[in-house]
């Protein structure tokens, strides 16, 4: 279903990023099965600055442009339920994050743990069910 011209300029950059959080979630599976070539330790900075920076930049946009306006749009009990509920997933999923962030942020990929890689493969489970449950929301409201 296509979007309304102003909503789709809101909301596409969150899907935009539902997209890029999908690719390093996938490169987090493969850097947890062994691979430790010169990319994959590129992918290790970006899953490295994914967990530090890009998520809470990801939430506060969603919370402050995009929520609000599928409220507005669509202020059904339902919606508003939904947001609610993302919304204090994204406290628990921030505070989460952080956590991680101060464990991964000085340490290189030869020198991660398999430890380290469960903490972050839970996060990333959690965090890939929020990000379905965001992406319903869009596909229901669009």
């Amino acid at each position: 279903m296509i979007l309304p011209t102003h909503q789709s300029q809101v909301v596409g950059p969150a899907r935009a990023d539902h997209e890029i959080l999908t690719v390093a979630m996938e490169s987090a599976h493969r850097l947890l099965g062994g691979d430790r070539s010169p990319a994959a330790v590129e992918q290790f900075a970006n899953i490295q600055n994914l967990i530090s920076e890009k998520i809470g930049e990801h939430f506060a946009y969603e919370e402050k442009q995009v929520f609000p306006l599928l409220i507005r749009e669509n202020p059904s009990e339902n919606v508003i339920q939904t947001v609610a509920e993302l919304c204090r997933e994204h406290t628990t999923l921030l505070t989460e994050a952080q956590r991680l962030s101060v464990k991964i942020q000085p340490i290189r990929l030869a020198d991660s743990t398999n430890e380290l890689w469960v903490e972050i493969m839970e996060f990333f489970s959690d965090f890939y069910h929020h990000l379905s449950k965001e992406n319903q929301l869009f596909k229901s409201c669009s």
